[in-house]
């Protein structure tokens, strides 16, 4: 399995009124992304918080908080270990406090690898063929 790095942008450039979510979707199937930093900017104005998570099966689950963040400043979270996330999970940056019209980017840096079959699978096939 290869390593292939990555670094993308998402942004809400016409955010609403109270909390708005940046989320990078992992779409391609049998990938497992390693997010190894993740910044979040209000480009606009201040606001109340940003939470940085995954959507697993629908569920939030939250890893780290930044309080009353300024405008115009980039805010980095960059996990001790790379966040693995699934090709059924989201990346999501939870802004709350915000204004509406707000200009709002994530950038997120990492790498992924790609799994080709899982191992039990081909000694399942395997074991078919004969």
């Amino acid at each position: 399995m290869e390593k292939r790095y990555f670094r993308e942008r998402v942004e809400i450039l016409a955010a609403t009124t109270g909390q708005n979510d940046l989320k990078y979707k992992v779409e391609k199937p049998l990938r497992i992304y390693y997010f190894e930093e993740v910044v979040v900017e209000n480009k606009t104005h201040d606001f109340t918080l940003i939470r940085y998570g995954t959507i697993s099966f629908g569920d939030f689950h939250q890893y780290e908080e930044q309080q009353n963040p300024l405008a115009a400043t980039l805010y980095p979270w960059e996990p001790e270990t790379p966040l693995r996330v699934f090709d059924t999970e989201t990346l999501l940056a939870r802004c709350t406090g915000v204004t509406a019209g707000d200009v709002l980017v994530m950038e997120v840096a990492g790498y992924y690898i790609t799994i080709t079959k899982p191992v039990e699978l081909e000694k399942i096939e395997k074991e078919a063929e004969r």
